[in-house]
């Protein structure tokens, strides 16, 4: 409010003399304060931002679920002559008929064997071939099949040791190398399945199918550069196979080679438009590519053909996410949730989401659901830490923080966190070191050099904090964070014209950044750059909802220096829509409408305003002037206000000049001339008042 009356003549009173104006310096003067952390010292919402900079940790992005391949890995059968369902079920009433009237024909077993196994009768198939090939053990066709209905029923070890036998005996059997490869690669054995399908491919070199399972073994095995020759040896064989363009293309975008990979995506989309997985992994090759829109689709496309699909909920809300679209990345994982409750990644993501929109104690039910799950998950349990953090329970959080850091000790970010807890606990100094130690396990972290400096400013420390800010600008020059945090301690410490450059850094690095934006509105203030000041205070108030009320208010102030009073009147209006107990913009507002002769609307602010702060007096000061023009009845009311004032601040000067001229009107000389000289003794050179007690004392 000290920049409100500066200069400015103040409300008149009836006598003709003026209400005084205080200066700056005496409006903002206090009694000295005890030493405060560095961010506490440094004046305007900066500082406030610099402080809640060091507690909003960012926390881990929402992670996307990877690629799925088109490898069914199902066991194959021998061919035999394509027959319907219903001719098949004919057949098996004429076999059981014949097996009823002789049931130890092995030839007739054997026929029945594979009709229910291709029927999908496991119960009747499974006993069926185990008799036969008790009859027949050299039988390499029934073992085959046999082998097969296992392998269908989940019984992989049995079926393996079936197709080992078949492969004993009959080493030219195609089938039996590429179901052998099939088995090893569902029980996670890539090695051996590729040694399995490279005989079935020395068999029939052209087979497109054998080429591809080859592949997909190699790169299981992590074989990438075989696996690829192989994906595209079976892509020459068949320039229709969807399959190997699927997993081709994964293997490039494993590789990083992403436009070559969506390439291949687009392809077999072509081929096959309704394969939702193909939609899908294309979806997450464009989020690879950082095309967070094209990736959104794909997966939206992906979810027109399979509603049900949990992992194309939870990548499109990642998406989503980095589109800044925070209600429908929520929506997005919770949707995912539904498809598959015990889906841990879209949890995971949901509590990162619903954290960051300051749903906190969701996220720590969903993060503790997760460990239920996972125990041993040292992200979920330094995101826990995290959360636990902002909620204010520095214990349980250091707890959880202490488990992250057991189970992965080069975890940086839960150092950073760790030592952000051992900061609000109090404890200065264990926070830095930890944050040292975070730095020199990772020199190139810029994130934990910026905290880590945020914490040596906090302590005073402003050296250590710039070489710290030095540090991570070398890291990332272009850091709107460094820059503006580098311009806050160069700020506190005097140095402007350094810390304005840094302010305009941050600026350019990032035109939505609020305390550069903030910083710099003071500054162009400061030096009556009225235009540079609006536009910049404009874009803070846009930026961040909590210092929007504080930039509408220094907004209205330039305008009060410009004499726009109406539009002075919407900056302060517009403030208090954002926070209606901003009582410096009432203050203002109350002023700003007195000056335009509003004084009924004046002063229904004002008595708003000693409500809100009683204790402020300057609301105090204004009331008292609009009361004593508003109406002369009143005139007991505005001493009042004005002997508030000085009560609250006895070297309010101007409150007790204008208490004297009241005391003049009213022909109290007396209590007249006290006022003047309680005006004169907390300011000696204030002239008004030494001229208006000679005045009073030569009874002019």
């Amino acid at each position: 409010m000290g920049q409100r009356i500066k200069g400015v003549a103040g409300l008149l009173l009836s006598a003709g003399l003026l209400l005084a104006g205080a200066t700056t310096a005496q409006a903002e003067r206090r009694a000295p304060a005890k030493k405060k952390p560095l961010w506490k010292r440094v004046k305007g919402i900066s500082g406030n931002l610099a402080k809640r900079a060091v507690e909003n940790n960012k926390s881990t992005d929402p992670q996307q679920s990877g690629t799925t391949s088109a490898a069914s890995g199902e066991v194959l059968l021998p061919t035999v002559d394509a027959k319907s369902k219903g001719a098949l079920k004919r057949e098996l009433r004429k076999l059981k008929a014949a097996l009823k009237s002789n049931p130890g024909d092995i030839d007739v077993l054997r026929k029945y064997g594979g009709v229910t196994l291709r029927l999908g009768n496991l119960d009747d198939a499974l006993p069926a071939f185990r008799r036969v090939v008790a009859s027949r053990p050299q039988d390499a066709s029934a073992r085959l099949e046999l082998g097969v209905a296992l392998y269908r029923r989940g019984s992989t070890d049995e079926a393996l040791k079936q197709f080992l036998k078949v492969t004993d005996l009959a080493p030219r059997m195609y089938l039996a190398w590429m179901n052998l490869g099939m088995t090893y690669l569902r029980r996670g054995l890539p090695r051996r399945a590729a040694y399995a399908f490279g005989e079935a491919v020395k068999l029939r070199d052209s087979s497109a199918e054998a080429q591809f399972y080859l592949g997909e073994a190699r790169f299981q095995s992590l074989d990438s550069t075989r696996a690829e020759s192989r994906y595209r040896r079976a892509l020459a064989l068949d320039p229709k196979f969807v399959a190997a363009y699927n997993n081709l293309a994964n293997l490039l975008l494993f590789s990083g080679r992403l436009e070559a990979a969506l390439k291949l995506y687009d392809r077999a989309i072509k081929l096959a438009k309704k394969d939702s997985e193909l939609h899908y992994n294309r979806g997450v090759c464009l989020f690879r590519l950082k095309r967070w829109g094209d990736a959104a689709k794909a997966y939206r496309q992906a979810l027109r053909l399979k509603r049900k699909h949990a992992r194309a909920w939870n990548n499109l809300g990642v998406s989503l996410g980095r589109l800044n679209k925070s209600t429908e990345m929520v929506r997005a994982f919770r949707e995912a949730l539904k498809v598959d409750p015990k889906f841990t990644l879209a949890k995971l993501n949901l509590a990162v989401a619903v954290m960051r929109s300051g749903k906190v104690k969701e996220a720590i039910k969903l993060l503790r659901d997760v460990l239920v799950v996972n125990p041993n998950m040292a992200s979920a349990h330094r995101m826990l830490g995290e959360a636990l953090l902002k909620r204010g329970k520095i214990h349980e959080a250091k707890i959880a923080l202490a488990r992250a850091l057991e189970l992965k000790p080069g975890d940086t970010q839960a150092r950073r966190v760790m030592g952000l807890a051992l900061a609000q606990k109090g404890d200065s100094r264990r926070a830095i070191r930890e944050l040292e130690a975070a730095v020199r396990a990772a020199p190139r972290d810029a994130t934990s050099r910026l905290v880590l400096g945020k914490l040596l400013a906090a302590a005073g420390k402003a050296e250590r904090a710039i070489e710290q800010y030095k540090e991570a600008l070398a890291l990332k020059p272009h850091s709107a964070e460094a820059h503006f945090n580098m311009g806050e301690v160069l700020y506190a410490m005097g140095k402007r014209k350094r810390a304005i450059a840094h302010y305009e850094a941050a600026a350019r690095a990032d035109p939505r950044h609020a305390g550069a934006q903030f910083r710099l509105g003071e500054t162009y203030h400061s030096r009556n750059e009225f235009k540079k000041a609006l536009k910049a205070y404009a874009a803070a108030a846009a930026s961040d909802p909590s210092v929007a009320a504080e930039a509408h208010y220094k907004r209205g102030d330039v305008l009060f220096r410009q004499n726009k009073t109406q539009a002075e009147i919407a900056e302060y209006q517009a403030a208090l829509k954002v926070n209606d107990k901003h009582v410096r913009s009432r203050i203002a507002l109350g002023y700003a409408l007195a000056r335009l002769g509003l004084r009924k609307k004046a002063l229904a602010q004002l008595d708003i305003a000693v409500k809100q702060a009683p204790n402020n007096e300057f609301a105090h000061y204004y009331r008292g002037g609009v009361l004593y023009n508003s109406n002369p009845q009143r005139v007991e009311e505005a001493i009042a206000s004005f002997k508030q004032v000085v009560k609250l601040r006895p070297s309010f000067a101007e409150a007790h000049y204008n208490l004297g001229l009241i005391y003049v009107g009213q022909g109290k000389k007396a209590e007249a001339a006290a006022a003047f000289q309680a005006a004169i003794k907390a300011n000696p050179k204030y002239s008004a008042a030494v001229l208006a007690l000679d005045k009073l004392k030569k009874g002019k």
